[in-house]
């Protein structure tokens, strides 16, 4: 049997995702529902300004937009082989070996 704590639990978890999908501003307890980093990671990468975020005029909460967040995950990313394959074949065919082991000018 479910209890009702879970049911309880689950319904704010959606409730959390349902609001994070709508707002531009987000707050610390949103980027960790969002990206499910831990909420003392997230205050360590604002710390060393590892990602971007605004404070507001008081000094006090801070907040980030979702884009910008959504850009910062997505910074890095890592070409499949296919394509690291298809870069070098492309580049292989347009710089050809000359016969004295060198590149053609």
């Amino acid at each position: 049997m479910i209890k009702e704590s879970n049911i309880l639990e689950q319904l704010q978890s959606i409730e959390q995702a349902t609001l994070i999908g709508v707002k531009e501003a987000l707050t610390v307890d949103d980027v960790v529902a969002y990206t499910g980093l831990a909420k003392s990671y997230i205050y360590k990468l604002v710390h060393e300004r590892r990602i971007p975020y605004y404070k507001n005029a008081s000094g006090g909460r801070i907040y980030f937009r979702k884009q910008e967040i959504i850009d910062w995950m997505l910074h890095q990313r890592v070409s499949p082989l296919s394509e690291i394959r298809a870069e070098a074949a492309g580049y292989a065919l347009n710089n050809p070996i000359t016969k004295k082991g060198g590149l053609r000018a």
